[in-house]
């Protein structure tokens, strides 16, 4: 769970002789606007405060008058701090993450100053450099782990990916420094303050150059370590081919390795020989005896370290501490066990002081290794269980705590349970069992099954509980509360929702000032969130549930967050989860608010505006449900809110993901298409779609972008080409689509969603344009629609289903003569051996029936529904469509009778179905407007006596259809001359 990289390298350009303890800082970032706390805020940064770092800068960013060259100083150094808080997070997925973070804050620092002094350009190149040369090293730390075995060759590419992108970007920031350093004056004098200042620029400029080409052979010699220091596993296989092929592998490793050393070497020997009297060109000799000690030159490699050992200058501390870690490395690399501990043993216990530093975790870690080497020699039961004691309490540290030897801690300390036969450690040790429980954290797996997952956290889970018993008094209460907040997360990943949401906030609040409380709040958040999903399912599902008290939780903890860490990362995810909540309860005002307060500066910024512009779509349809009622106004204004947002989120989500293409990208950009067709914009709706359609062709769409929503983009287009009159543009889509069906074998060529979705947006679109009144955009919409469906129905290649979707899309339209004539292709194209057929056929006589009624046709129409009707008396469909046709035809007495009969069959149900009402409003209406003279009278007072029953007795009666039967009542007592008024006194 833990890791600690190595710390920058001190400065390194002051001559030897006049190097004092303030050059050990580190170099000035750059020449810019001075921070008055710089001092304050390196010292968080140094003492592994670098969260409280950024809270600062942060803090000082938002006081009103700052200049730009102090806000561009701000962002730079707010940047830079994320990369130093990345150094003490404990688990080495959120390090990542960190990491990342810190990179696309560069990305906008360099994007919001374009034209910041090429200094500052050539420091963030730095800063990006040194994030991928630690992400190199993370992934090395992953490949080390025994739990990532089956994986450690994957890694070690990975890594060497980071690596060498870190060495390249190095040389760039050498190559720019290098060329402001030229542009200096040869000479530049000391009388005035100008040129005093000049001395100093050049003086950065050249420390900024050589400290980027140290750092570029540094990855390089990383790079070289990648093919030593990962073990490439041994073939699970037998075969004499496949042992082959393996030995091959590792030769080919081992050439590598040896070519890569050496251009390492060769870039740390150019350096010693230009500056071979500066505090360069001592680390860089340190280095090159590095790579010959690697190589197993052990005797050159530790002569170098003997002279660097003895060197006079007493203040470079850091440098002999890091000489002498290398030294125990050569006696390592020539088994020299003994010495290691005579040597090592006082050494740490002389420099505890620097325990953080990666030379001093180092040595520890080649004790560690000493111990378990002179165990196994050991011929005294009694020395080898005290060798084994003290190598088992430093693994243990080494495990748990942030370092680089993690990796390689983790198999050491496996092998030592291998000889002890013990699980390691004392049992009731507080570190000794939060270590054991870290390790095994490490070992669940997303893609393990439930019940190894579940076996895993089962262990961890008590592993913890026993480590917080074995606490006291001495124990760090930062370490207990830790522990504690490794709990919650074993309960949350065990699904234990609560348990772990409770103790985390437990924490929060109990310990505010504890650095991980904001880390424990935004887990209480999680838990509780989860919780309310869950509590809502069940409601759903008709289970007693009360999910408005897990959404009281989250609003509660999600307040704490906000008031008490309003400028941290925790901050912005507590609003998107706030949002989310408030989405999920359709409270879309709320929602919208809250995504829209996630600070431009947040990480997940693009993530809340692609949310906002959701809430705003589906607020906008949510109105457009409403019909005429609804408030044009608002839904214009809600539209456009959707349009914008969804616009302006495009760009930084395609930053946050390496402009690598997402499904939460992908969805936005067809939001963002589908929003645009609908305001008119068809040329915006194409621009936002187009390029999606592009990556579906090149077959280039991440896995987990489903079939319907790459269709669905293809619709958007459709849509625009054909509202634009452009058919022949719609050719090559038709076609695409196609292909994309026979994928999902849903038959060969058959285009057949097309019509379903495009059948169905069709349909919306017509209902809102008669609805507005729309006459001129509503011709315009069926005249282009009908084109396309002329071109369409004349492809060779549909089958029995798409036929019958034209056939449908034609009758929506109104041409029922192309409809019949198509319908009458699709039943005659029926296979009688296909199960599915007669669905399909049933729907095409219907429709044919439909098409025949419009036509005038009511003979044939009255034949095909009243076989229909034989073969399908439950279809609702067909019998509603029996009693219009009817009624069409002028048939009063068949259609009187066809109506009560259907509603004699529901009349008996509670609550009565909407078909009832519907059934009944037929009734009436044919007695009101109908029925001939004669015979009316009768039929009215029947009628009567039928609505006045339902809107006096039936108390189910929805409210759209009381408002509709008070209106068929008013008429029918008008037209018998009945008092409504005396009638309801009396």
């Amino acid at each position: 769970m833990t890791i600690k990289d190595m710390p920058n390298m001190p400065k390194f350009t002051i001559p030897v002789g006049a190097l004092t303890t303030c050059c050990l800082l580190g170099l000035a970032l750059t020449a810019r606007a001075e921070i008055p706390t710089e001092s304050y805020i390196e010292a968080l940064k140094g003492n592994g405060f670098a969260d409280l770092a950024i809270e600062y800068l942060q803090l000082e960013k938002s006081r009103p008058g700052l200049s730009k060259d102090e806000e561009m100083e701000l962002d730079f150094e707010i940047a830079s701090s994320m990369i130093a808080a990345s150094d003490e997070l404990t688990d080495l997925s959120k390090r990542e993450g960190m990491l990342e973070e810190a990179r696309t804050e560069f990305e906008k620092f360099t994007k919001k100053y374009p034209s910041a002094p090429p200094e500052y350009k050539g420091n963030a190149l730095v800063e990006v450099a040194t994030i991928d040369l630690q992400q190199g090293r993370l992934a090395i730390i992953r490949a080390q782990m025994p739990s990532n075995e089956k994986r450690a060759v994957k890694l070690a590419g990975t890594a060497r990916d980071y690596l060498s992108k870190s060495a390249k970007d190095y040389e760039s920031a050498e190559k720019l420094f290098k060329g402001e350093y030229d542009k200096m004056p040869v000479y530049i004098g000391r009388e005035t303050h100008s040129d005093r200042m000049k001395r100093q620029t050049k003086t950065r400029l050249f420390e900024k150059y050589i400290e980027a080409r140290f750092q570029a052979a540094l990855a390089r010699f990383y790079l070289a370590d990648t093919y030593a220091s990962v073990e490439m596993p041994a073939p699970d296989s037998k075969d004499k081919k496949v042992l082959e092929a393996h030995k091959k592998e590792v030769a080919k490793w081992a050439a590598e390795y040896k070519k890569l050393n050496a251009e390492a070497e060769k870039g740390f020997q150019e350096i010693f020989a230009a500056h071979r009297q500066e505090v360069v060109g001592l680390y860089a000799h340190l280095w090159i005896a590095r790579c010959m000690a690697d190589r197993g030159e052990y005797r050159r490699a530790m002569g170098i370290y003997e002279q660097l050992r003895d060197h006079e200058n007493q203040s470079l501390a850091a440098f002999q501490r890091q000489v002498f870690y290398f030294y125990m490395l050569a006696f390592a690399g020539q088994k020299d066990w003994h010495q290691i501990v005579n040597q090592a043993t006082e050494w740490l216990r002389t420099n505890v002081r620097y325990g953080r530093e990666a030379s001093y975790v180092g040595t520890q870690f080649e004790l560690a290794k000493a111990y378990v080497e002179l165990g196994q020699t050991a011929k005294e039961t009694r020395d080898k269980n005290k060798y084994y004691l003290e190598a088992d309490k430093l693994l243990d540290r080494l495990v748990r705590m942030p370092n680089q030897y993690q990796g390689l801690a983790s198999r050491a300390k496996l092998r030592l349970q291998s000889l002890t036969g013990k699980t390691g450690g004392n049992e009731n040790d507080f570190d000794a069992l939060f270590a054991q429980a870290n390790t095994k954290l490490d070992q669940v797996k997303d893609e393990a099954s439930p019940e190894q997952r579940k076996a895993i956290l089962s262990e961890v889970k008590t592993l913890l509980n026993r480590a917080l018993a074995a606490s006291n008094e001495r124990t760090p209460i930062e370490l207990i509360n830790d522990c504690r907040l490794t709990l919650a997360y074993a309960h949350l990943r065990d699904e234990e929702v609560y348990e772990g949401a409770i103790l985390a906030q437990a924490l929060a609040e109990n310990y505010p000032t504890w650095r991980g409380a904001p880390q424990a709040a935004s887990l209480a958040l999680t838990g509780f969130a989860w919780g309310y999903e869950d509590a809502d399912k069940k409601r759903i599902a008709g289970f007693s549930s009360r999910p408005e008290v897990d959404a009281d939780l989250v609003q509660k903890v999600a307040n704490q967050i906000l008031l008490r860490w309003p400028n941290r990362k925790e901050a912005a995810d507590a609003m998107m989860t706030l949002g989310r909540l408030r989405y999920a309860r359709q409270e879309y005002d709320q929602a919208a608010e809250a995504f829209d307060k996630v600070s431009p500066d947040a990480v997940n910024h693009g993530e809340a505006l692609a949310m906002a512009g959701s809430v705003y779509w589906d607020w906008y349809k949510t109105l457009t449900l409403e019909g005429e009622s609804a408030d044009k106004d608002k839904k214009k204004e809600l539209r456009d809110k959707a349009r914008e947002r969804l616009a302006a989120a495009s760009a930084p989500l395609r930053e946050l993901r390496g402009n690598q293409l997402d499904r939460q990208t992908y969805i936005n950009d067809a939001m963002l298409g589908e929003v645009n067709f609908e305001a008119g914009d068809d040329e915006g709706a194409l621009q936002a779609v187009m390029p999606l359609i592009a990556l579906i062709k090149k077959d280039q769409l991440p896995a987990d972008i489903e079939h319907q929503l790459r269709t669905g983009v293809m619709i958007t287009a459709l849509q625009s080409y054909i509202r634009q009159n452009k058919i022949d543009k719609t050719d090559e889509l038709v076609e695409l689509i196609s292909n994309q069906e026979k994928k999902q074998g849903d038959g060969g060529g058959n285009v057949t969603l097309v019509f379903v979705r495009l059948a169905s947006k069709l349909k919306e679109q017509i209902d809102r344009l008669r609805a507005n009144g729309e006459q001129a955009e509503l011709d315009k919409t069926v005249a282009s629609f009908e084109k396309f469906l002329d071109k369409i129905a004349g492809r060779p290649d549909h089958d029995l289903q798409s036929l019958v979707y034209i056939g449908n899309s034609y009758v929506e339209l109104g041409s029922y003569q192309k409809a019949a004539a198509l319908l009458q292709k699709a039943i005659e194209k029926a296979d009688p051996n296909d199960p599915e057929a007669p669905g399909f056929v049933t729907r095409a006589r219907m429709l044919l029936a439909r098409s025949e009624k419009e036509q005038g046709n009511y003979t044939q129409a009255i034949e095909l529904i009243n076989e229909l009707m034989k073969e399908n008396m439950n279809t609702l469909e067909i019998v509603n469509l029996r009693g219009e046709i009817l009624e069409s035809a002028g048939d009063h007495s068949r259609a009187i009778a066809h109506w009560k009969w259907l509603i004699k069959r529901m009349k008996s149900q509670r609550p009565k179905p909407d078909a009832y009402y519907h059934a009944m409003d037929r009734l009436l209406d044919i007695y009101l407007n109908m029925v001939p003279p004669a015979d009316k009278d009768r039929r009215l007072k029947e009628g009567y006596k039928y609505v006045s029953f339902l809107l006096e007795l039936d108390q189910d009666l929805p409210a759209n259809w009381r408002s509709r039967f008070e209106k068929h009542r008013k008429n029918i007592a008008e037209s018998l001359g009945i008092d409504l008024q005396a009638s309801a006194t009396k």
